[in-house]
């Protein structure tokens, strides 16, 4: 007889009239309702609880669960098969799994691309409930034995060739079985299962691996459930650790080398490709040579000339056809391009790269930094592909961890100024050699301390340098050798400014003068304020002036800048020696006279000095007059040897200028009690306002005690100087004065000429 079904699966009522092939009735397994899978690795578990999805990295450790409905009974003898994708591994394989009772939920809430991984479920036992998941999860009977491997890889597959699933590739990878004696007793349909299954390995480059399945078996194998087709499990790529980066040089515009230790998770097979995307700020040349080793765990290199690195790795060239180099080969390199590093046979034919191995990758010649100091170069990029050129992705490194830090190259610079006197109009040239090009929209900006000034109008002009001098100031530069010589051809504008820059010191405020071309760039001659690199030039600023106190400066700075305004050299580069000290040295005192009221040996007078200055005593500058050997200092029980204030008083009238104020009396040096000759008196000035340049003083101290005998005196000496005792103005012309011989009768120990 002819039996026909209207359906076919297992446990369905059946209807003459469908199903039937040739007498032959087919009874298809039926589906395993709601089954959903989980997937993470292992390490990842407990700190991504509670995340979507959870993550599955390439070669690591994972756990699986699954969850699923019986739609039919699983007799005693019956079991359960797990198939997972192919490239999955098995490590240190562990299972459990428990089996819901009738009360529970007839659906199952687990969200199991999130926190629905049961790690142990060995704790449960019968009667017992999990909280984690909506609603009460009631455990009828626990899974207590192991779920047993029945065939791993290839294998896999052949394990279930009779079987027929709709998803392609649902087959192959590690298939599980676990035998009637796992459940305590039949399970009738409708009930729930969760599988945790751990020690498994997830494959080892990146995919979507797809498709996992789940069935219920009879004791001969024969299916009785399957599900559909579960989730796909997004495969991520392993780790690639980039465990040193060094530069040859890090000095903008520089060519250099590049060398990086890196450490696979995964293998690579002998096709597989280590692929290196270089940062678009390199410009990289058909000089370029790669070499590469394979490291043990014990050694590292650190110096770029080691010359121990093996060749074990040739390159290609990422291009539409994929070229192969021997070890010598020069690779043609175009920006926005990567390399592709292949294995050769230096490994062996057919060898790969093994788990966890460790290279040295060293990029030599051809490589150029940027001419700028800018952000670190972070946009590297390492990967390993599995098949040569084209993927899919083993490993990979975490983009913008790895940052090279590119510095300003050097500006070899000496300044001078053609006058060095305080206060005075001066001319600033710099004579310079660049490390780079001066673009030309680009500027030099010299920084000099805020205490020089401009006036009025600041003009740029060329200077002529001649060899010679060249050579004596820039020999020392890295190409050892005397530079050519260049002139500053295009009209240049100078502005000086303020500035929030200090200097090295960090005390010492500076103003910027600002060096452009003042071409406009629509002129045909606007290419010539380009300056070249290794090239000496030197340019003079006119209509500086000096600061009002005489010092070393060495606080001035000169760099070069784009014209983005990113630092391309600067002349505080370690190695660029700069000559940028500045001496401003002390202007003059003008028309200084000297006068005794009393000029007789041993008489006690009054001295009176006249002087015209170059430029403002401060107002709380100082006076200081240096008197000849053979002056003493005497006075009343209000005067010098009793503490009290000598007096100095500041005239004015018939063209002289009163310095207002206090002129407060002191000593330099020695002990008031006890007189010393060549004394030096100070005059701190007080509660006044700074003097005008050029006016005419006049300064009258009292109880001089001149020298005891007729002589000509040594050299008085006068200057002004600041607060912080920096010489502004002092006396050039030799001051001495005649003493005449003492009056008859008198006598240098007459008590009332005592000296202190």
């Amino acid at each position: 007889d002819v039996i026909v079904l209207t359906a076919t699966g297992d446990g369905f009522a059946v209807n003459s009239g469908a199903g039937v092939s040739n007498g032959t009735l087919v009874v298809l397994p039926n589906v395993l309702s709601l089954a959903t899978l989980a997937a993470t690795s292992a390490e990842t578990l407990a700190e991504s609880a509670g995340a979507s999805p959870l993550a599955a990295v390439a070669g690591a450790q994972a756990v699986v669960q699954f969850a699923f409905r019986m739609t039919n009974p699983l007799p005693e003898t019956g079991g359960l098969r797990i198939t997972l994708p192919n490239g999955f591994g098995v490590s240190n394989y562990t299972s459990a799994g428990l089996v819901t009772a009738a009360s529970s939920p007839t659906k199952l809430q687990v969200d199991t691309n999130g926190d629905a991984i049961i790690v142990d479920i060995s704790a449960f036992s019968i009667g017992t409930t999990y909280q984690r998941i909506t609603g009460e999860l009631e455990v009828d009977a626990v899974i207590d034995t192991a779920l047993s491997l029945s065939a791993t890889l290839d294998a896999a597959a052949a394990a279930l060739a009779a079987v027929s699933l709709s998803a392609e590739g649902a087959f192959g990878g590690v298939v599980v079985e676990v035998a009637r004696a796992g459940i305590a007793a039949a399970v009738v349909k409708g009930r729930w299962a969760i599988l945790t299954l751990t020690g498994l390995t997830l494959p080892t480059f990146a995919h979507t691996a797809c498709c996992a399945a789940v069935a219920t078996v009879t004791a001969g194998g024969s299916l009785i459930d399957v599900s559909l087709p579960l989730e796909p499990i997004v495969i991520t790529p392993g780790p690639l650790l980039v465990e040193k980066a060094a530069l040859s040089t890090s000095l903008a515009g520089a060519a250099t080398d590049l060398l990086f230790q890196v450490r696979l998770s995964n293998p690579l097979p002998p096709n597989g490709t280590l692929r290196l995307e270089l940062d678009a700020l390199l410009d990289v040349s058909d000089e370029l040579v790669v070499l590469a080793a394979l490291l043990s765990d014990q050694e590292t290199y650190l110096n770029l000339s080691d010359s121990t690195v093996a060749l074990n790795i040739s390159y290609m060239y990422s291009t539409p056809n994929v070229t192969s180099f021997d070890a010598n080969a020069l690779v043609t390199y175009s920006l926005g391009k990567h390399l592709d590093l292949a294995i050769v046979d230096g490994l062996g034919p057919g060898v790969g790269i093994g788990h966890g191995a460790r290279l040295l990758l060293l990029l030599r010649g051809g490589l150029t930094l940027p001419p700028y100091s800018a952000e670190p170069l972070s946009n590297f990029g390492f990967s390993t592909l599995f098949n040569a050129g084209v993927g899919p992705t083993v490993d990979e490194a975490e983009a913008g961890l790895l940052e090279l830090a590119v510095e300003p190259n050097k500006l070899y610079a000496a300044l001078s100024l053609d006058e060095r006197r305080v206060g005075s109009l001066s001319e600033l040239t710099i004579s310079f050699v660049l490390s780079n090009e001066m673009p030309a929209d680009g500027q030099l900006d010299v920084y000099l301390p805020a205490t020089f000034s401009a006036l009025g109008s600041t003009r740029v002009v060329s200077a002529v340098t001649s060899a010679s001098d060249a050579c004596t100031l820039f020999v020392h530069r890295d190409a050892r050798s005397c530079p050519a010589i260049g002139t500053v051809t295009a009209a240049r504008t100078a502005t000086i400014s303020a500035s929030a820059r200090l200097a090295a010191d960090g005390s010492t405020a500076l103003i910027r003068i600002a060096i452009r071309c003042a071409l406009a760039p629509s002129r045909a001659d606007y290419a010539s304020c380009a300056l070249a690199p290794s090239t000496a030039y030197s340019i003079t600023v006119l209509q500086l002036t000096n600061p009002q106190a005489a010092a070393v400066f060495s606080a001035a700075l000169v760099e070069l800048l784009d014209g983005q305004g990113r630092t391309v050299d600067t002349a505080t580069a370690t190695g660029a020696q700069p000559n940028l000290a500045l001496e401003i040295k002390p202007n003059l005192l003008l028309n200084v006279k000297i006068v005794l009221d009393d000029d007789r040996a041993g008489e006690v007078t009054s001295l009176s000095v006249e002087f015209e200055t170059t430029n403002p005593i401060t107002s709380d500058g100082s006076i200081r007059l240096a008197f000849p050997k053979g002056f003493l200092f005497v006075g009343p029980s209000t005067g010098f040897d009793f503490g009290g204030t000598m007096r100095v008083v500041s005239s004015e009238g018939s063209g002289l200028s009163k310095i207002s104020g206090n002129l407060v009396v002191s000593r330099e040096g020695g002990d008031a009690a006890l007189a010393k000759d060549d004394s030096v008196l100070v005059l701190a000035r007080g509660n006044g306002a700074a003097t005008i340049a050029g006016e005419r003083h006049r300064l009258e101290v009292e109880f001089v005690q001149n020298p005891l005998s007729a002589q000509t005196t040594g050299t008085f000496y006068l200057s002004t100087r600041t607060a912080s005792l920096q010489l502004i103005d002092i006396n050039e012309v030799a001051l001495q004065l005649s003493v005449a011989e003492p009056a008859a009768g008198s006598s240098s120990s007459d008590s009332s000429n005592t000296a202190d």
